[in-house]
């Protein structure tokens, strides 16, 4: 296989050569764009019939199933495709195997590869569903001789048989050779991305979600016969026994030309009454079942139900936004395997058809989450206010906000200067004592303007004082803000830090201030 690969490639360095693809639909034989639906009158007894003929081998009735489901199937649709798209969404990025310059220009080239496969990333979500995604690879050769991927195309999983003695390898059918042939390497990248431990196509979320299909499906037809029949308002027209044939007439054709719906004419001693089930209750069995299946399903899928159906704490409640579209570890799982793919055989054909044993690059799925950054500011705004110094670079690059240039008009407001917020050495504004105060006035100030003195002089050197108190409170801060914890969070810390605060130098100090402050009252008038 690999050497037919190698004449595939050599074939497109000839002029005007094209880059023909493999698997292509054809108007007859196994690979036709349509298929029969295999939904259509659908039985319990048929899905396993179809899912016993899918552990043969032959998996074309199973697959063309799992598509309708997703056709069908609108709740079921909706949260395959928000799976597909948590994974599509993810930036794909590719790493130096080291920072020497050969292997950053390697990763570099190999990047410059992967936007059909970025493209790519929704259709190989598939494999979610059906436990399997075949991409068919279009290459291309550059001016220097260098080879590159043009394209990547999704194969139809009804085209796959699987080998029947391990049921896992993937064969690609054709009318040659209808129960499949090996895929030729380097032309087709597989995924697979179970959802449990075992063969392919049984660890496709199709595989479990085939009978809630079902019975969602069952019974959303016996609601729409039941609103057919029953939803409709019917027109009873009653007659009693001394009526004529006549009154009986333009009774009838009074009740029929007042609609089109369903309508009666009957005698008053006789008695028309729809009867319910024993313990039914009416038209609300049929939602109840169908709310109960699609909250299977929203389970299975995304692995949560608030995001996906509305309810008494669901959409609109606040706590849908708390689970998130996907719940993060299955997102993470999915890009674990779509990167273990592409990392092993992806980068690795690559990178060895254009620089041989070079040390490969690695793909890389970035799930790093958004940091909330409003929490953040709490939690800065909250250490400045108790006196920890930010840096403002730190600031800047954390917010992305940039720093102001030398000149350039600012906005003002807040903390002033270029530092941390700094308590002030004075508590008080100076003012000069007004000229016409009168003698008993002019006394009192004067006391004040010494009461003043006297707490300047107590916080000259505030900060040491104040540092058995605040460096728990500090490193708290600190320890929360690499946390991304909230400002809430950190006020709910505040007093279990007590028992670590050491005041005994304050305390000296306030001592010393009140005494003096009592001496001072003494002897001043």
């Amino acid at each position: 296989m690999l050497d037919s690969f190698k004449k595939y490639l050599n074939g497109l360095r000839k002029p005007k050569a094209e880059a023909l693809r493999i698997a292509v639909p054809t108007a007859y034989g196994v690979r036709k764009a349509t298929f029969a639906s295999m939904a259509r009158g659908l039985e319990p007894a048929q899905v396993a019939g179809v899912m016993a003929s899918a552990l043969t081998g032959n998996a074309e009735r199973w697959f063309a199933l799992a598509e309708e489901m997703e056709e069908r199937y609108p709740h079921y649709a909706a949260q395959i495709a928000t799976r597909k798209r948590a994974l599509a969404g993810l930036p794909l990025r590719v790493e130096a195997a080291s920072t020497e310059e050969r292997d950053i220009d390697i990763a570099a080239f190999v990047e410059a590869n992967l936007p059909p496969i970025r493209a790519a990333l929704f259709d190989m979500g598939d494999a979610i569903a059906k436990g399997i995604a075949i991409m068919e690879l279009e290459w291309k050769v550059y001016p220097d001789g260098r080879w590159g991927i043009a394209d990547a195309t999704r194969v139809d999983p009804r085209w796959l048989r699987f080998d029947a003695v391990d049921l896992t390898t993937p064969l690609l059918a054709s009318d040659v050779a209808p129960e499949g042939e090996p895929l030729e390497e380097g032309r087709f990248f597989t995924l697979t991305m179970p959802q449990k431990s075992g063969l392919p196509m049984r660890g496709g979320l199709a595989w479990c979600a085939v009978w809630p299909f079902l019975f969602q499906n069952f019974s959303l037809k016996d609601w729409v016969t039941f609103v057919e029949r029953f939803g409709k308002p019917v027109r009873l027209g009653v007659y009693d026994q001394t009526a004529s044939e006549a009154d009986i007439a333009v009774l009838t054709e009074a009740v029929a030309s007042i609609g089109e719906d369903m309508g009666a004419v009957i005698s008053s001693n006789l008695k028309l009454d729809f009867p319910q089930a024993a313990g039914g209750t009416g038209s609300g069995a049929w939602p109840e079942l169908l709310k109960y299946l699609d909250e299977q399903v929203s389970k299975l899928v995304i692995g949560q139900t608030l995001s996906a159906d509305s309810g008494s704490t669901g959409l609109g409640s606040g706590v849908a936004g708390l689970q998130g579209d996907v719940r993060r570890d299955i997102l993470l799982a999915d890009a674990a395997m779509v990167e273990a793919a592409l990392n092993r055989d992806l980068i690795p054909l690559l990178t060895r058809l254009n620089f041989g044993d070079a040390p490969c690059p690695k793909a890389v799925l970035d799930t790093t989450q958004e940091e909330d950054l409003q929490a953040r500011m709490n939690v800065v705004k909250t250490a400045v206010e108790l006196g920890f110094k930010v840096s403002t670079t730190w600031f800047s690059d954390t917010f992305k906000i940039p720093l102001a240039e030398e000149g350039e008009s600012v906005l003002a407001g807040g903390v002033q200067g270029g530092g941390s917020l700094q308590l002030p050495t004075s508590m008080h504004r100076e003012q000069d004592a007004p000229a016409t105060l009168d003698a008993g006035h002019a006394a009192a100030w004067n006391v004040g303007q010494e009461l003043d003195g006297l707490a300047d002089a107590a916080l000259d050197d505030w900060q040491p004082q104040l540092d058995g108190c605040l460096t728990p409170v500090l490193e708290a801060i600190a320890e929360a803000a690499e946390k991304g914890e909230t400002a809430e969070q950190v006020l709910a810390r505040l007093p279990l830090l007590l028992e670590q605060m050491d005041s005994s130098v304050l305390e000296a100090r306030l001592a010393k201030a009140m005494m003096v402050a009592q001496c001072a009252g003494t002897a001043l008038p």
